[in-house]
């Protein structure tokens, strides 16, 4: 199985010369890439709340509560979705959304948007949908957590007083995390103006989480990273970590950041790389699963509302002002490019931690082998041997969290070319 992403874009390597093929023509040369995260154009200036991508082409971005665009370019450009329909999320070809008739209608479609259905969830104010299978559902209402076992046909309320919910994130179909405020604890009697509450059994019951009582505003948002852990954002500067499915908290220190500000969205591509976005366009990004965080320049100073990779590179953030933020290379406002009489590649970033991604361009298909040698010239990693590739743009993710803070020299050998970079690790 490829441990790699393919992406094509014509913007990723210089015009300077790459190393001719000496069996077929030289191959056209890409423009310079556009680092870190930039604008794209919107053609609205509404409050974007909420991005979903189905893959790098289709997207959708929700105005307010009010109609949604979608973009089937990347989000080079954006029209009106179907205006019944404010799309949340695709399952395959189970999708889910809010419906035009207002709060307590759900929009569902099992033909992956071609068609959709609104369905009354007799739940007063629900607003706030998940998924955790096509199958099983939850939303938020007043004090209560609503549960559908039929795709968001029909819903039942659980008894809890759970507070305002504000989101919902799967460890599996059956444990979910409902995360929010205001919630009052009956034993011993006193309340909480946060909530981390866990089901596990699809959402008959809900247990509060939490051994501790912890000073907040309230939660904004859950990514889960794993079986065990998982990083909630916060209305306030403190955001915490969990290495024991929330029942104990670690507060976050996002890059040194002390000042108050509000985190409103969370994504994480996969168990180590986690982006957050809110007020005042901040942008942070973990490579080790929520432990050390790096903030990254959004260039604006809008509040971004959502978030969202498709994979450890590829993502977008919304927020006020129609504003749409895309990244092709995790955010990373620069490279390391290494040039050579054989083949041009990128690293980033450099120095590296958990993850250190390897950018090159093929001007031919060909094989590909990979290796990371200490610098005596010792072999430590294979992460690629004699995989054949497609002509064009490469990014492979490189997993890196096994060395030790130390130099090292990254070896690509393909069929006709060789190149070999330096790069360091720190812990």
């Amino acid at each position: 199985m490829k441990t790699h992403i393919v992406i094509l874009f014509t913007a990723f390597f210089s015009s300077t010369a790459l190393a001719q093929d000496q069996y077929t023509s030289p191959p056209i040369q890409p423009q310079e890439p556009i680092l870190g995260w930039f604008q794209q154009n919107s053609g609205n200036n509404g409050r974007f709340t909420h991005v979903f991508f189905k893959n790098r082409d289709t997207g959708y971005v929700k105005v307010g509560t009010t109609y949604t665009l979608y973009s089937t370019n990347g989000g080079d450009s954006w029209q009106v979705y179907n205006d019944s329909i404010g799309v949340a999320e695709f399952k395959g070809d189970f999708g889910y959304g809010y419906s035009i008739k207002g709060l307590g209608w759900i929009g569902i479609t099992v033909d992956n948007g071609k068609n959709w259905k609104n369905y009354n969830t007799g739940i007063d104010a629900s607003d706030n949908y998940y998924f955790s299978s096509s199958s099983r559902g939850f939303c938020s209402a007043a004090n209560f957590i609503g549960r559908s076992i039929d795709g968001g046909k029909t819903w039942t309320l659980d008894t809890t007083n759970v507070g305002k919910i504000s989101a919902f994130a799967a460890i599996d179909s059956m444990r979910i995390f409902a995360v929010g405020t205001k919630y009052v604890d009956p034993n011993p009697p006193h309340s909480y103006i946060e909530s981390i509450f866990l089901t596990t059994d699809g959402g008959l019951t809900w247990k509060f989480a939490p051994r501790e009582h912890i000073q907040n505003g309230g939660f904004d948002g859950v990514a889960v990273l794993d079986s065990l852990r998982a990083v909630f954002i916060a209305s306030t500067i403190f955001s915490y970590f969990s290495g024991n499915m929330g029942y104990s908290l670690v507060p976050i220190n996002f890059a040194g950041v002390t000042e108050r500000h509000s985190l409103e969205g969370i994504s994480a591509s996969n168990a180590r790389n986690v982006t957050v976005v809110g007020e005042h366009g901040k942008i942070f990004r973990s490579y080790d699963g929520g432990i050390n965080w790096q903030e990254q320049n959004s260039g604006t100073q809008n509040t971004l509302y959502g978030v969202m990779f498709i994979d450890s590179i590829t993502g977008w953030a919304v927020g006020d002002g129609g504003i749409i933020l895309h990244t092709t290379n995790g955010g990373f406002a620069s490279v390391n490019r290494i040039k050579s009489d054989s083949l041009e590649t990128q690293i980033f970033p450099d120095p590296a931690r958990e993850n250190l991604t390897l950018g090159m361009m093929l001007p031919v298909a060909q094989h590909i082998s990979l290796s990371i040698l200490d610098i005596s010239g010792s072999i430590l990693m294979q992460p690629l041997t004699n995989v054949m590739e497609s002509a064009g743009f490469h990014f492979i993710p490189l997993d890196i969290h096994s060395l030790a803070s130390a130099g090292y020299i990254l070896k690509i050998q393909t069929e006709r070319y060789q190149s070999v970079i330096k790069f360091t690790v720190v812990r």
